[in-house]
Parts: structure tokens; sequence; C-alpha cells
């Protein structure tokens, strides 16, 4: 869906969870890119889930990635404990 600022994906089949016997409550995710530049190691994630939610860093391999993690209700701001390189990317994935 087009929000007149920015392209909203809606929850898939997968997405949709039971939450206190309430059956079609909806989890709401978004995701992110991050490609390292080899100097950069702090980065400011913008979101709109209008919650603080729970962060998971992935690598290409798919692996969880350890980062220094502050979320607020409407960014995330990832620091690593050394840069990535350059051409390195991480896939940011928020769920309220």
């Amino acid at each position: 869906i087009y929000t007149g600022a920015a392209w909203q994906r809606l929850a898939s089949a997968a997405e949709v969870t039971a939450v206190n016997g309430h059956v079609g409550a909806v989890t709401l995710r978004q995701t992110s890119t991050i490609v390292g530049d080899g100097s950069t190691s702090t980065f400011t994630v913008a979101h709109s889930l209008g919650a603080i939610p729970s962060v998971s860093l992935y690598e290409n391999d798919g692996q969880i990635t350890a980062t220094r993690c502050v979320a607020t209700a409407s960014n995330i701001t990832l620091t690593f404990y050394s840069a990535p390189a350059v051409g390195e990317t991480y896939t940011v994935v928020m769920n309220e």
C-alpha cells in the first residue's frame, strides 16, 4: 500500500497471529538494508511502526549479527563493533 509518503508492506498470512485468543491480530513488520562503506560503524534506520520494535540484524548468509542496538518509537540506531566492509550487506528486521 502506498501511504502517500512511502510504500508500506501488508502482513502476509504467516504474520497473522492469535493474540490473547483473538484470531486475526497482525504483527507489523518492516525491513531495511544497511550497506557497509568500510568506515561507518553507526547506522540509524527510521521506521513507522509507532512503537518500540524488536530488532534482528541478519548478514547475507542469514546469520544473526550482534551489534549495539537502541530502539525508539521512530528510529533504530545500530552500532557495529567494527565498521562493515565496503559492500557488506545486512538486513534489519523490525517487529512491533
